[in-house]
């Protein structure tokens, strides 16, 4: 099979700038992109496949584990686990796409006991989706992983020949051996934000790790409506921020009850960045709206380095994200 463009969906290992991917891209004659997001927001793969036009890649890599591996041991985590990781492979069974799992470690699991190198395996086995093993470390770990977690130059090599020889593997695919359960991939997803019902806010869009969407600003004083968009009921189970020095508290109401609050800013909000923001299910009827405002905060976390911004604060918000379902994978 002859592949002339390649899609990495990913965390911060995907995005990092001089990790694997750099060195992948260097040692491979095919095109690659990326769409991801950093953070450790583990399950928004779940709720943004249908922002990637799946149709430009004849092959796709899921580095979607690393940032999940801290969760811990139970058959609750790897059932739930599963369950997602069969609804975002259903995107792509359904365009007939071939993929794989990338397995990266990291310092703070059990390699003879992990979670989610199960529920890969099963989904692996259940659909004939590739899957590496665990990167073999020679030596210590912290010649290869800065923090436990992301790569040094030694460790970037090492992930992405890891990485070249699972596509190797995925490049002698012929056919999904399995269906999933039929409409699977339509249980999640993102809605955008209407514009309709929000043209006096400021928009723009951002464009950062093969995301590139429209977001609308909420200053202080200002509010965002978020309706349903579509003939079932749905619930709302969070929203795609954008965040950075400027951002405040988010604040999230439904017929004048206040559902939901939380300051989104961080100690690594010096510089801008995808936020996937989860929030309990929220139940939107047809006919229902939910309301948006932010907040000022006065006291925010102080900054990994440089000083904090203290003029108006604002929240951004591109998308939110809907299931069909109740309890929401």
């Amino acid at each position: 099979m002859s592949v002339k463009k390649i899609l990495v969906i990913g965390y911060s290992l995907t995005i990092q700038s001089d990790g694997y991917i750099s060195e992948l891209k260097r040692n491979s004659t095919e095109k690659i992109d990326i769409f991801a997001i950093g953070g450790a927001n583990w399950h928004s793969t779940l709720y943004t496949m249908n922002l990637i036009n799946l149709n430009d890649y004849a092959l796709i890599l899921f580095e979607i584990a690393t940032c999940a591996r801290w969760l811990g041991n139970g058959e609750h985590t790897r059932g739930r686990y599963e369950k997602i990781l069969e609804i975002i492979i259903s995107h792509v069974i359904a365009k007939n796409i071939p993929c794989g799992f990338l397995n990266f470690t990291r310092h703070d699991i059990n390699h003879d006991n992990d979670p989610m190198l199960k529920a890969i395996c099963n989904i692996s086995q259940k659909y004939g989706a590739p899957s590496s093993e665990f990167p073999e470390i020679l030596g210590e770990l912290k010649n290869f992983l800065y923090d436990g977690i992301h790569t040094k130059n030694a460790g970037a090599i090492l992930y992405a020949n890891l990485a070249l020889d699972l596509i190797n593997q995925i490049k002698v695919f012929s056919r999904y051996p399995n269906q999933p359960p039929k409409g699977v991939n339509s249980i999640t997803y993102s809605q955008p934000v209407s514009c309709q019902d929000n043209a006096s806010l400021e928009s723009f869009r951002f464009n950062k790790g093969g995301l590139n969407e429209r977001f609308y600003k909420i200053h202080e004083g200002n509010k965002l409506i978020v309706i349903n968009g579509s003939e079932e009921d749905i619930w709302i189970r969070g929203l795609m921020l954008k965040i950075g020095p400027e951002t405040g508290t988010i604040k999230i109401s439904k017929a004048g009850e206040c559902l939901f609050s939380k300051l989104c800013f961080d100690d690594r909000s010096y510089y801008e960045r995808y936020f996937p923001l989860f929030t309990p299910a929220i139940k939107l009827k047809k006919t229902d709206r939910i309301i948006i405002t932010c907040q000022h905060e006065v006291n925010r976390p102080k900054l990994q380095k440089g000083e904090n911004y203290l003029g108006p604060q604002s929240i951004s918000i591109s998308h939110h994200f809907a299931s069909t379902e109740y309890p929401t994978p």
